[in-house]
């Protein structure tokens, strides 16, 4: 959440989107899934039956999803989690994070 505060990005908390609630959601239908180790399937880095049908859905329902992987992110420093977050964003939404702003 700080890091949306910090990119001055409007945001909701675990927001009913259809039959699910994401992390978060932000302007311009995007969710935004935080993807802790019980996404995966045990010692990989793929995402499980119910994540993926998660994300077909809300895409489905005309939602864009943002995937903040455990393993990508806690590599990160501060700096590169912000960068990550906007190239993400920018990347669903097909507008410059002042669009979403």
């Amino acid at each position: 959440e700080r890091y949306f505060q910090e990119l001055q990005v409007p945001h909701l908390h675990e927001q009913a989107v259809g039959p699910y609630v994401p992390d978060f959601v932000l302007p311009l239908k995007i969710a935004v899934e935080v993807d802790g180790y019980t996404h995966f399937y045990a010692f990989s880095q793929r995402l499980t039956a119910k994540s993926e049908l998660k994300r077909r859905i809300l895409r489905a329902l005309g939602w864009g999803v943002v995937s903040l992987p455990h393993f990508h992110w806690l590599e990160l420093g501060h700096q590169e989690k912000l960068v990550f977050l906007i190239e993400q964003i920018e990347e669903v939404s097909q507008s410059s994070l002042s669009v979403v702003q």
